[in-house]
């Protein structure tokens, strides 16, 4: 776990990528602003597409996955996963606003305890990532442009997903005049 006792202070690199964080945290709101629990659960294809209410979830779920695990060292949380029985997250449906306020909160408490806190050193440190496609010793910069980059991967499947459902219920959104800006 990283040594939260010092607080570094902000350097070009890391001001970039809290920036970047801001930025995804801030283009989230705008593209899910004035959409109903309706649409944010709606999926174009119930078994092969996801709603955007579950890439809200997953948002949150991988937020905390590489910001506090990977990247800050805290220790694993076991989630579970389809073998367990426990419901996956791109099958979860509910409030869009409480989840966007939960991802929220997760990705403000990895910026402000996790990411500012980071040394120029610990961000060239190896950090071990234990499951998924990448699994194995990566830099810990790396692992932020990695979730920096996942998080806007996922903001355009959510603005297709928002697109979709407007096309298809003939409603005039905010999501075909939506572009990322910074």
């Amino acid at each position: 776990m990283l040594d939260r006792s010092e607080t570094s202070e902000l350097f070009p690199e890391l001001e970039g990528y809290l920036d970047q964080i801001e930025l995804c945290r801030k283009q989230l709101r705008q593209l899910t602003k004035g959409m109903s629990d309706e649409a944010a659960n709606w999926r174009p294809d119930a078994e092969d597409h996801r709603s955007v209410y579950s890439y809200i979830i997953h948002l949150t779920n991988s937020d905390g996955y590489w910001f506090r695990q990977i990247i800050g060292g805290e220790p694993f949380i076991d989630r579970g996963g389809k073998e367990t029985g426990r419901k996956s997250e791109w099958d979860e449906e509910g409030n869009l606003a409480d989840a966007l306020d939960r991802w929220e909160e997760t990705s403000l408490k990895s910026q402000n305890e996790i990411i500012r806190n980071l040394t120029l050193e610990q961000l060239g440190e190896k950090v071990y990532v234990p499951s998924g496609g990448i699994k194995g010793n990566v830099p810990r910069r790396w692992a932020i442009l990695h979730q920096i980059r996942h998080m806007g991967e996922h903001q355009g499947h959510i603005q297709l997903t928002r697109q979709l459902w407007e096309a298809m219920n003939n409603v005039k959104g905010t999501a075909r005049s939506f572009a990322l800006r910074s």
